[in-house]
């Protein structure tokens, strides 16, 4: 019997947690973010499915190039195209006299970034145990991050449009950027090798504790590339 089904099937998880995500944004706005917070649900439960659709494969040793195109196929619509609808979405609630088509071209860069770096991904013989960019799961956290600690709390006279603009460009360019980051796929063998790692925890854990998963989202790029940068530089 094939087992390739098992992590196959986590995998449409993720893509069923995507859709669930547009939806919910879809329906409530920015109430998907403050009652229940049902898109950051449907966003946790994704990236979950995410780490274990491909440990799976690897156990079982089914992993194979079915597998990595259909993972691709779900991280676009979950972590690329969910969280730019729900900042298009938002942003049309917080400025509802702007031109939809000004929401759509602000939010646009974070779905198309998301699918040109997952494209370049599948072809990249370099990211087997590591990243080159930041990887579209990370990202859709930060996008989610900003979306909850940024745009719902901004007050009337924040330049909101501009601001979440360059945040957007910044998004795209981090997913396609030359930036040598570490994977949890792969491991250093030393404690001492585990330091920044264990420095990155240790800061994701004190945001957390002390501004909220807000914020602790939005930082999760910036300290994944700081503690990247230092094991490269300073291994």
């Amino acid at each position: 019997m094939n087992r390739a089904w098992i992590p196959n099937s986590l995998t449409l998880g993720n893509l069923f947690c995507g859709l669930g995500a547009v939806a919910s944004v879809t329906l409530y706005g920015a109430d998907a973010f403050r009652e229940d917070q049902p898109f950051a649900l449907f966003l946790g439960l994704a990236l979950v499915l995410d780490v274990f659709d491909g440990w799976i494969a690897r156990k079982l040793g089914v992993a194979g190039p079915l597998g990595l195109q259909l993972d691709s196929l779900a991280d676009a619509v979950t972590f690329g195209a969910a969280p730019a609808l729900a900042l298009f979405f938002v942003l049309q609630e917080r400025n509802p006299g702007s031109a939809w088509f000004l929401s759509l071209a602000v939010a646009a860069p974070i779905a198309l970034g998301s699918v040109y770096r997952l494209a370049r991904f599948n072809l990249d013989t370099r990211q087997s145990d590591s990243f080159i960019g930041v990887p579209t799961p990370a990202n859709a956290l930060m996008v989610t991050g900003y979306l909850m600690a940024v745009v719902l709390p901004a007050s009337d006279n924040f330049p909101l449009l501009p601001v979440t603009a360059a945040f957007s460009l910044f998004s795209a360019y981090a997913l396609n950027a030359e930036w040598p980051l570490f994977s949890l796929k792969k491991w250093p063998t030393t404690l001492g090798g585990l330091r920044y790692r264990l420095a990155f925890a240790a800061s994701l854990l004190a945001a957390l504790l002390v501004l909220g998963g807000a914020f602790a989202a939005l930082l999760f790029v910036p300290l994944y590339l700081t503690a990247s940068t230092l094991e490269n530089r300073f291994p």
